[in-house]
């Protein structure tokens, strides 16, 4: 059996993060190394005992000042904490959501902002859910950055964490502040196949499918679960336009290209162009991919030429629009979208698609199937929505939520678990780690590792397509100097 070279990797640097004396160097190396096994999995969900460690060594740093910290006994309620607020997606969206749900209001603590940031996002800022948007005025991980947000987290008995999977200065924060105030820590689990710091910090871990679910069951329940599914406005459930797929010839397909791009043997191909075969009135319109650098979809583009439309991005507004004009939503391959098929589904469309290892997140799952042909099998029952609301809606979710904060805790719906069990080696990857040349880079100008180490990870684990990259960035910093 081949060596795994990420798992060694990983080893190695780990144990530059241990030896550098330098506690803020180890902290931007912790970074880098949580942002490597974001991306690229090896079955190994956590590093508790690097946490443990940074912990110690920031407590130590960080004394006597959290002495008084540790006086403030928590005033204030609620505190919602997230690494990075972005304009789109579903991460903040989902922390705005929950914020909503907090009885008596809650605040909001963005960790990495700035002046600029904050001004540009002024008027974003004013539809937030809650009572307080609070910064820090400090550069982000300097030792004033950590004493003035050591003493905001202080003020809270409840923090909510929505934190980026790299985000190891909240962690090490929250960890010291964990053994020194009786503060409980909640995890909204947004991304429950990658790698995230904070294993060693959490109380309990707010669930939004079976998977995140399962995955702590197996490793033994190293903290408290809580089910709580992804808040969605349901209201238009009953107004479906469709209910089969017979006669429908727009179909519409919208996630992340990382999530369409073949992995494992399994290919999105093949959906599409049975889709497209099937009438030669069908289109399908794909959003999320950029055609010049997704060369999987290069051959079937140039053979669709006109019924198979691609759109890195649309306005809101535009996607709005081809909602309206679509009848047929087809989740992601291989790697489902989460809850974008649902949300197509509650928007009016035919949701379908093909099972594949990911299950468990919303009750879209029970219509997919094994073969492509037997998508155009797919109807929409009353039963469907009624389970969707159940799953989905505003006071549904509210009220597993609320329920959590009080120590009461959901299971995980029957109805996610019969849809199959998740495969939780579906994301797991062997052999090469295939880094991009960044990576490696920041490693050997952040860590103390030897040449001869150092030049073993770049020949064992560099992704050869990033180099002409690096090279050009190179260039561009010559020409500056």
């Amino acid at each position: 059996m081949k060596n795994n070279t990420l798992i060694n990797l990983e080893k190695e640097t780990v144990n530059s993060i241990i030896r550098e004396k330098n506690i803020y160097k180890s902290l931007e190396l912790s970074k880098i190394l949580g942002s490597i096994k974001q991306n690229r999995n090896n079955g190994n969900y956590d590093l508790i005992d690097l946490e443990k460690e940074l912990i110690s060594r920031l407590k130590s740093l960080l004394f006597p000042e959290s002495i008084k910290v540790a006086k403030l006994k928590g005033s204030r309620d609620i505190l919602h904490v997230i690494t990075q607020y972005r304009s789109s997606g579903g991460h903040s969206r989902l922390c705005d959501r929950l914020g909503s749900f907090d009885e008596g209001g809650s605040d909001l603590f963005i960790c990495q902002s700035s002046e600029k940031y904050k001004s540009n996002n002024s008027k974003m800022h004013t539809d937030f859910s809650f009572n307080r948007v609070l910064y820090s005025s400090n550069e982000y991980g300097s030792l004033a950055y950590f004493y003035e947000v050591m003493k905001i987290f202080g003020e809270y008995k409840i923090i909510v964490l929505h934190i980026d999977p790299n985000d190891i200065n909240t962690v090490a924060l929250l960890g010291v502040l964990k053994s020194i105030c009786n503060v409980i820590i909640y995890f909204v689990n947004h991304s429950d196949h990658t790698f995230c710091y904070g294993e060693s910090i959490i109380d309990v871990k707010l669930e939004i499918s079976y998977r995140g679910y399962l995955l702590n069951k197996l490793r033994g329940g190293i903290y408290q679960s809580s089910y709580i599914g992804l808040p969605l406005k349901t209201d238009s459930l009953n107004s479906n336009r469709y209910n089969s797929i017979t006669g429908c010839t727009n179909f519409v397909m919208a996630g992340a290209p990382w999530k369409i791009k073949p992995f494992k043997g399994q290919k999105v191909n093949g959906i599409i162009e049975t889709i497209l075969k099937y009438s030669s009135e069908n289109t399908v319109t794909i959003i999320g991919p950029n055609l010049r650098t997704n060369y999987w979809l290069w051959v079937l583009k140039a053979k669709y030429i006109r019924r198979l439309r691609i759109y890195s991005r649309l306005d809101y507004e535009e996607y709005l629009k081809l909602l309206e004009d679509s009848e047929v939503a087809v989740d992601t391959h291989p790697v489902p979208g989460g809850f974008a098929l649902v949300e197509m589904f509650i928007s009016g469309l035919i949701p379908c698609g093909i099972r594949t290892g990911i299950v468990g997140f919303s009750a879209t799952d029970a219509v997919k199937v094994s073969e492509t042909d037997d998508i155009f099998k797919t109807t929409v029952t009353q039963e469907l929505k009624e389970l969707t609301h159940q799953l989905h809606s505003y006071d549904s979710v509210k009220e597993r939520y609320i329920l959590s904060l009080g120590a009461t805790y959901s299971e995980i719906p029957r109805e996610l678990i019969i849809t199959g069990k998740p495969d939780l080696d579906f994301f797991r990857e062997k052999g090469k780690a295939k880094l991009n040349i960044y990576d490696l880079d920041m490693i050997r100008t952040t860590s103390k590792q030897s040449r001869k180490n150092l030049i073993k990870s770049y020949l064992r684990n560099i992704d050869i397509l990033s180099a002409p990259y690096v090279i050009l960035k190179q260039l561009i910093k010559s020409r500056n100097k």
